[in-house]
């Protein structure tokens, strides 16, 4: 079956949540046993190369990214925190912005072209996905990314359902 995001199943708006966040550092073993500077995102099935000058984070069910400090400061409420190697608790930053939504029921799995030769992964085998995993892009957009079902409830509300 195709996966395609032709029509939205409700609304949804981001919640306000706490993840937490730490400066990374290539030398220092993660969540991969024996593997200096690499986190393992068990919801994505990704691996993540941890460089200098970049931030390492964990979210609400326990799963692992790395990202940069523009990412970091636009999505996360950063002011007054110190940043340093130990992790520190910061919470989302409201952005005010109305997201379109589609769940992909747990029957179908498999990859989305994106273009470019990039491609995104939907209830990927392995994975709990909860109910299933969510397609979501901002109200009017055609591009879209994909959450893992068990943290869509986590991280956004449902605003409206469509019959």
């Amino acid at each position: 079956m195709e996966i395609r995001f032709d029509r939205a199943d409700g609304i949804c708006v981001k919640r306000k949540y706490n993840i937490s966040v730490q400066m990374g550092d290539p030398g220092r073993i993660y969540n991969v046993p024996g593997v200096k500077g690499a986190v393992y995102n068990t919801l994505e099935k990704a691996r993540y190369r941890v460089r200098e000058n970049e931030y390492v984070l964990t979210g609400t069910v326990g799963e692992m990214w790395v990202t940069d400090a523009k990412h970091l400061k636009a999505a996360y409420c950063t002011d007054n925190v110190t940043i340093g190697p130990e992790p520190v608790e910061i919470s989302t930053r409201p952005n005010g912005l109305v997201y379109e939504f589609r769940r992909v029921p747990l029957s179908c799995s498999g990859t989305i072209p994106l273009g470019e030769g990039r491609v995104l992964t939907v209830n990927a085998a392995g994975i709990d996905h909860g109910k299933g995993d969510v397609l979501i892009r901002p109200a009017g957009e055609t591009s879209f990314w994909s959450v893992n079902g068990i943290l869509f409830e986590h991280t956004y509300e449902v605003t409206e359902m469509f019959c």
